[in-house]
């Protein structure tokens, strides 16, 4: 999430700005419901699926039966690719400490994290023409600059974040005692009042400068800067994105796990002991057996046990914006205005190994304090020489910790690395050509990253139909992996509800 990122880089934020986490879910935890035997359609095996499947399996027993069906790899938007001889993260690379559900996962799976505390990096936030702010190597220099520009806007910034974090992490204790929410206005509500809800409501824009005082440049600058590295949106976005976005600003609060993130989903699906079947659902049909609901799924496949099945309930946690899933003879639509209303936003990393130009951002070759992350403006889009929205220099997603510092030099002394760059479409090789003075390799990764964030926002329901469920509903609200892991657990925990209220009637 984007300041969680930044902060990374700007060590004068946690410094000055450290708080207490909160993580909730240690209190009383709902008695044990055993289901009994169901089967269950999970549709797609990024964070939401995996998690859905595994938190069903974890509150729901043994006795269901769960299919779990992704075309692509598991892990969705969580992937890796390998690049130079190394992997590295497409996207979803950063976790918070009071992300509970993936803190917990990770350790559960036995999975290595490393801390991303490379808290000297300098960073540049450059208006497409000239950098409007820089930090060094230095950090009694970097926090002195910080206040000088900043000022108090800073501590108020924060604390709205850590309001924020402290209504968000009640959550826990809710879905701990088997709470679950039909809407996402509902669950948002449940957690903060009316407060988080509203911040759905309007621009970041208003809620920065208007409703928090917050300073001018520290909203056009910063704030904008860290929409764009990780939504590539600016200030149009909803307050509760911009919001969630910059609550990570404690010290050692960021990390990712040794070998890609990827593994939480992967490890999760695998312990959940569902059967994946590698193949696109094309329809989901209801019907009615003796007064019940029950949903066939069908898929573009005929491998055996995948091309037609009979379920209890179907959990679907895939983007349906693009109408790829018919449902057929539902007593009401599926594709409603809310859900069409969500759109995705393109996202286009473009890896380049070799040396950068310092003559494209107006630096000397041998400034030593070139920034190794690039923030940018609103106006950079229009002043630099073609559009991109932020970058950054890279770690591969294997190294340990202790590898952080040899990949964190000056740009004199170790001149060749992989950058990444994030742009709203491709740039062509005379564009690389510009920003880079030799380019050793590259390559291009082109996906719908997130929602395209358009305040007031419209929720689509969690539960579609009594017996189905929508994972990535949440996604409007604020999308992150831990956003998605609380939409996963609510669907689980819906369709459990659901199965053993059918156990009851009966």
């Amino acid at each position: 999430m984007a300041l969680r990122q930044l902060s990374t880089y700007v060590p004068f934020l946690r410094s000055f700005l450290s708080a207490e986490e909160e993580q909730g879910g240690e209190g009383e935890k709902e008695e044990a419901i055993t289901l009994a035997p169901a089967r269950v359609a999970v549709v797609g095996a990024g964070i939401g699926g995996s998690l859905a499947a595994y938190f069903l399996r974890q509150r729901g027993g043994e006795a269901v039966e769960v299919d779990v069906f992704e075309r692509a790899a598991v892990g969705g938007r969580t992937g890796v690719f390998t690049f130079q001889g190394h992997t590295y993260e497409t996207g979803a690379s950063i976790i918070h400490t009071s992300n509970k559900y993936l803190v917990d996962l990770a350790k559960e799976f036995g999975l290595e994290s490393k801390m991303m505390n490379v808290t000297e990096i300098p960073l540049g936030v450059y208006d497409g023409e000239q950098y409007l702010f820089r930090t060094g190597w230095w950090k009694l220099a970097n926090i002195v600059r910080s206040l000088w520009r900043y000022g108090m806007s800073l501590f108020r910034m924060n604390s709205a974040g850590e309001r924020m974090l402290s209504k968000f992490v009640g959550i826990y204790d809710m879905q701990a005692m088997g709470k679950s929410f039909k809407t996402v206005p509902e669950l948002l509500r449940a957690m903060g009042g009316e407060e988080l809800y509203h911040l759905t409501q309007i621009t970041a824009e208003q809620y920065m400068l208007r409703d928090l005082g917050l300073q001018e440049a520290l909203t056009r600058e910063l704030i904008t800067g860290a929409m764009y590295l990780n939504y590539g949106q600016g200030l149009n976005v909803n307050a509760l994105t911009c919001m969630a976005s910059q609550t990570g600003v404690q010290e050692n609060s960021l990390w990712s796990v040794v070998g890609g993130n990827k593994m939480i989903p992967e490890r999760a699906l695998e312990k959940s002991g569902a059967h994946l079947h590698k193949c696109s659902v094309t329809s989901v049909t209801r019907r009615e057996r003796g007064g019940r609901a029950r949903y066939t799924v069908e898929t573009n496949e005929e491998d055996e046990g995948a091309g037609r099945g009979e379920y209890d309930v179907v959990i679907i946690a895939a983007p349906l914006h693009d109408k790829a899933i018919q449902f057929r003879d539902f007593p009401t639509p599926v594709y409603t205005e809310e859900m069409m209303a969500t759109t995705y936003h393109r996202t286009v990393a473009e890896f380049v190994a070799g040396e950068i130009n310092p003559a494209f951002f107006g630096l000397d070759e041998n400034d030593r304090s070139f920034p190794l992350l690039h923030l940018i403006t609103d106006t950079t889009q229009s002043l630099a020489p073609f559009p991109f929205c932020c970058v950054g220099v890279l770690v591969p997603s294997e190294e340990p910790e202790s590898a952080n510092a040899a990949y964190s030099k000056p740009l004199p002394e170790d001149p060749s690395r992989v950058w990444k760059i994030f742009t709203p479409r491709p740039l062509s090789g005379e564009e690389k050509r510009q920003m880079f003075k030799t380019i050793d390799a590259e390559a291009t990764i082109d996906w719908s990253a997130y929602p395209n964030y358009t305040p007031p926002e419209s929720f689509p329901p969690f539960e579609l139909d009594q017996g189905v469920f929508y994972v990535n509903g949440i996604e409007k609200a604020a999308s992150a992996m831990e956003m998605s892991a609380v939409g996963a657990m609510n669907c689980a925990l819906l369709a459990r509800d659901y199965l053993h209220s059918r156990v009851e009637e009966s």
